[in-house]
Order: C-alpha cells, then sequence, then structure tokens
C-alpha cells in the first residue's frame, strides 16, 4: 500500500500535477483570508458610521432584505 501511494505521489510530482494542486490550495487559502479580512474590515467601517446597527433593525423588521442590506455597506464604505 504504502508502495502505491509513493508511485502515485512520484507520478504527481513528475507532471507538475503536485505543483498545481499546492498552488491551487495556496490561491484558496488566500483568497479567504482576504475575504476575511475585507469583512471584518466592511464592518468596522460600517458599525463605525452607525449604518450596521440601523441596518439590522431593518433586516430585523423586514423593512430590507439581507442582501441588499449587505449591498448597501457595500455601496457606502467600498463604493460599490
Amino acid at each position: 500500500m504504502v508502495d502505491r501511494l509513493d508511485e502515485h505521489l512520484a507520478f504527481l510530482r513528475e507532471t507538475g500535477r503536485w505543483e498545481a494542486r499546492r498552488e491551487q490550495d495556496a490561491a484558496q487559502r488566500l483568497q479567504e483570508l482576504v475575504g476575511q479580512r475585507a469583512a471584518q474590515a466592511t464592518l468596522e467601517r460600517a458599525r463605525a458610521a452607525g449604518d450596521f446597527e440601523e441596518l439590522v433593525r431593518q433586516v430585523a423588521e423586514r423593512r430590507l432584505d439581507p442582501y441588499t442590506a449587505a449591498e448597501e455597506i457595500m455601496r457606502n464604505h467600498w463604493g460599490r
């Protein structure tokens, strides 16, 4: 069993698939980290401006859906 795993690993390295997979994993992890930090920064900005609490109230009262509230936060704090 170990021999088969070693053979498979050698195949992946020889064909470049091992490195491609490592790069894919690194890209995914980096994307996750950037997303988390961007979300944190956006929420900090929205809370500091007082937007967040008001939008939470509107969503809770069903005057606004959460998708529209999220778009409003993005537009107000990132110009999108």
